[in-house]
């Protein structure tokens, strides 16, 4: 596992993000979708987006956001290999040990709304 993955591999265990597909019609019966964007701002691996939560508001999506954003910078900041993993609002930026940088954004959008890119051959 490469050191800028490890939020990826973190926050899948914090939020259980990395819905499966299948699952996504069930998450996204509700109103708002929270989804987690993770951007390898060293620009070595593709942007991943991954659905987190679902909530019948945007202000419940909201909150459950900047919660997220909260509790994962905490266990950034536990880790060994972060040097620093500043959080704001919504969003995480993450300095690693080995120079590489992520950043983290948890984005609520209407259901049915899939911010991940389409692929050429669909």
């Amino acid at each position: 596992m490469r050191v800028h993955e490890i939020s990826i591999f973190i926050l899948g265990g914090l939020l259980g993000v990395g819905v499966p597909s299948e699952a996504m019609a069930e998450v996204s019966t509700q109103g708002w979708v929270l989804w987690s964007k993770n951007q390898d701002v060293s620009g070595l691996t593709a942007t991943r987006w991954d659905v987190t939560e679902s909530a019948d508001s945007r202000g419940a999506c909201l909150t459950m956001a900047r919660t997220s954003a909260k509790e994962l910078g905490v266990l950034l900041n536990a880790s060994r290999d972060v040097r620093t993993a500043i959080v704001a609002r919504e969003m995480i930026a993450v300095d690693y040990k080995d120079g590489s940088r992520v950043a983290i954004s948890f984005v609520c959008l209407p259901s049915g709304t899939d911010p991940r890119p389409r692929s050429r051959f669909e």
